[in-house]
């Protein structure tokens, strides 16, 4: 039921408007349609200066509003227009006029009047609104011009109305491809999808940013982009979107080769340890694990670098690299795991023939000679094996028992492989407790010094002896120079044990020369190993032993063998002539076994020539051995150095020595290394002299 509503009351509503209202009646008088004020609100009435009741519109003082509200109720339909009110107050003001006719809109009227309601409501407010929000989309375009990032701006939803230049730049498409959605077009489908739905977020009112996103441009180039998109409110609620896409594919290619470098080695590109333990640990995390580990270390790449230069070792490292890579399945892995050391992982190997087949292969890839800048450089590889199909194990323990067995293939040899087990942890272990006891034994000095006399065969004088160290232990008993002597090199204490061997022979010389005058030979030998001869400090260790045992200069002898001559020839030189400057005498040892050239030769400023023991042992048994010796003694005399044979055991090899020219020798045949009591018993024992004639 429809409630009557008294004309008092809507009186009083229509009143309380805010803005100015008026109604209206349009009728023709004399001809003329007038519009006359029946009823206003007192809005209206502050806004109009109305002169009397029933008042023309035309004199209610409103300038250029007057005239459009006549316009409009001259239509005799609903509309409204714009323009600009004079106010009592003579201010003009902004305006919106609205003509609401109360009848039905049949044009002007005619023979009777019509009814027409008239809103006019200020704009002022509304003006400066849209002069602020002119001035501020000016300013936003300005800075979206000028922004180095793209800058988009939707109308509604996901359509765009607005993309500075830069965007279109980075989304590699024309002006027209922003239209829209069509922008959406240009992303990856696989990212497409996380854009949309994060855009869809942000019209609800949330931010979002999507990181990482691939742009498939028109021109069949990529980039990748961030999108950070924030929503734009009205009236508290999304009506769109302002957003940035910045470019950040040279971000992600840094990233990229950042995060490689830190998985992979520099030089060769293949993974490094970090990969490495990475990729052991997810195959000992398998259930039945069956993975084959090679630990690879190139047998004599120090040569290679000191001949040849670093740059040629690199070279090296990248061919090394190349093969052992091609030599395994495409899903094994090769690491460089640093220096010249790789290792290898190879998966599904479940037992030592599969194993062992893959060592080989490696060992074969490594066989033929490198090219490396038109010089042709042959390296080999020993190789630690291991077999892992126990659970349980870690990456850290099987790469251990891979180094042991490394261990034991480098002292079984060159270009072979051990595959750990328990006799090689067994063995590794025993060497390990030697090493400790090597360690106490020089600490403590209860290592000896034997010496070994060298004769003249013309005379049977004793012109010289060698002093040669000797280990026996409580736990290992006699251990082998060629042990020990080796041990002591792969520990890093050869310089202790040979200090050590050199101070207790020249104090031990130094005692003959005062105890058996003229018995006491004419000089000392003592051996100097690879480390003392490279290290900076050899001219003055000698020196200080020779001042704290008394010994002179020119009654040592230092030996070294011919590799390690040509090995550190280079730092060498130096220190052996500064050596010579003091009078120490100097001897190439166990020579012929080496690989030095005449020219090198040429640089050693030695006067003894030590003639390997296999080429004495071989005067017996080898046809090419006399001719051997005998070339090599003409060498030594050519040069300026006196040879002495090695390894004389028989009197045929003294006379077979002889007749080849060679004076000097040293051997079983003589005397055995013999401890200080017995060296000087033996001396004492022989009517030897010391003023020989030694060249």
């Amino acid at each position: 039921m429809d409630a009557v509503i008294e004309p008092a009351v809507i009186d009083l509503v229509l009143r309380a408007l805010p803005d100015p209202v008026a109604l209206v009646e349009s009728a023709v008088r004399r001809g003329r349609v007038q519009h006359r004020l029946q009823w206003a609100t007192p809005a209206f009435s502050a806004l109009a200066a109305i002169p009397h009741p029933g008042a023309d519109v035309g004199e209610l003082g409103l300038g250029a509003a007057g005239e459009v509200i006549c316009n409009l109720l001259d239509t005799g339909v609903a509309g409204s227009a714009d323009s600009f009110a004079a106010c009592r107050d003579g201010a003009r003001v902004a305006v919106r006029i609205s003509v609401h006719p109360l009848g039905p809109p049949n044009g002007a009227p005619h023979n009777g009047s019509r009814r027409s309601v008239v809103v006019v409501r200020e704009r002022s407010e509304e003006l400066r609104a849209e002069e602020h929000l002119r001035v501020s989309e000016e300013q936003f375009r300005a800075l979206a011009e000028q922004a180095p990032i793209g800058i988009f701006r939707s109308d509604v939803g996901l359509r765009l109305g607005y993309a500075n230049a830069r965007c279109i730049e980075i989304l590699g498409v024309n002006s027209s491809g922003m239209h829209g959605s069509r922008w959406l077009d240009t992303l990856a489908p696989a990212d497409r999808a996380r854009v949309v739905s994060a855009l869809e977020g942000v019209l609800e009112g949330a931010e979002a940013e999507v990181d990482q996103v691939k742009v498939e441009r028109p021109d069949g180039s990529a980039r990748w982009v961030s999108i950070r998109v924030a929503p734009v409110l009205s009236s508290h609620r999304a009506g769109g979107f302002v957003g940035s896409v910045e470019d950040v594919t040279e971000r992600r290619l840094l990233e990229q080769a950042l995060s490689h470098d830190a998985t992979h080695d520099r030089l060769t590109g293949l993974p490094n340890r970090s990969l490495l333990w990475e990729a052991l640990r997810d195959q000992l995390a398998r259930p039945e694990p069956a993975v084959a580990v090679l630990f690879v270390d190139l047998d004599d790449f120090k040569f290679v670098n000191d001949s040849f230069g670093h740059e040629t070792g690199d070279e090296l490292l990248l061919a090394v690299a190349d093969r052992l890579t091609d030599a395994v399945r495409p899903h094994d892995l090769v690491t460089r795991f640093g220096g010249d050391e790789f290792v290898v992982v190879c998966a599904d190997v479940r037992d030592a023939i599969q194993a062992e087949r893959i060592a080989h292969r490696l060992v074969d890839a490594l066989a033929p000679a490198f090219t490396i800048a038109g010089r042709e450089i042959n390296v080999s590889a020993s190789m630690g094996l291991v077999l892992s199909t126990d659970a349980g194990l870690d990456p850290e323990t099987v790469l251990r028992d891979a180094d042991t067995a490394l261990y034991q293939a480098k002292a079984s040899g060159k270009a072979r492989w051990a595959l750990f087990d328990e006799r090689v942890r067994q063995g590794v272990t025993t060497r390990l407790a030697m090493a400790n006891g090597l360690r106490r034994a020089i600490e403590h000095h209860s290592l000896t010094v034997h010496y070994q006399p060298i004769v003249d065969q013309l005379t049977g004088r004793a012109v010289g002896v060698e002093a040669l160290s000797r280990w026996h232990d409580a736990e290992f008993g006699t251990v082998s120079p060629a042990v020990f002597v080796a041990l002591a090199e792969e520990m890093g204490i050869i310089d202790r044990l040979g200090r050590w061997v050199l101070w207790v022979a020249c104090r031990q010389f130094a005692q003959w020369q005062a105890d058996l005058g003229d018995l006491a030979p004419a000089y000392l030998s003592v051996n100097l190993s690879a480390r003392q001869l490279a290290g900076p400090g050899l001219v003055e260790t000698v020196m200080q032993v020779l001042e704290q045992t008394g010994l002179a200069p020119r009654r040592l002898c230092l030996e070294l063998t011919e590799s390690v001559f040509m090995d550190e020839i280079e730092g060498a030189v130096g220190q052996l002539r500064d050596l010579c400057s003091l009078g120490v005498r100097l001897a190439m040892d166990d020579f012929g076994t080496g690989y030095s050239s005449l020219s090198s030769l040429r640089r050693f400023p030695g006067e003894f020539l030590k003639i390997d023991r296999s080429f004495v042992a071989g005067l017996r048994t080898d046809p090419t051995a006399p001719a051997i010796v005998a070339a090599v003694v003409s060498l030594s005399e050519a040069l300026g150095l006196s040879p002495v044979a090695e390894g004389v055991e028989t009197g045929e090899d003294a006379r077979l020595l002889q007749a080849l020219g060679c004076r000097f020798a040293q051997g079983y045949l003589y005397a055995r290394p013999m401890a200080e009591r017995e060296a000087t018993a033996w001396l004492r024992g022989t009517e030897l002299g010391s003023n020989m004639a030694v060249r």
